[in-house]
């Protein structure tokens, strides 16, 4: 059983890694201010 819940937990954080890197590699860091003011206006608009 333990081998079971070891197993699952580093599946899941091969997906977390995955998802965060492919995150990163979507956004260049030149443009996470303008990621961060689409946000807010996402934000905003939801409001």
């Amino acid at each position: 059983m333990n081998d079971v819940n070891s197993l699952s937990q580093s599946l899941l954080l091969g997906v977390y890694k995955l998802e965060w890197q492919e995150r990163h590699r979507v956004y260049p860091k030149k443009s996470q201010k303008d990621i961060k003011r689409r946000e807010i206006g996402e934000s905003l608009r939801t409001l």
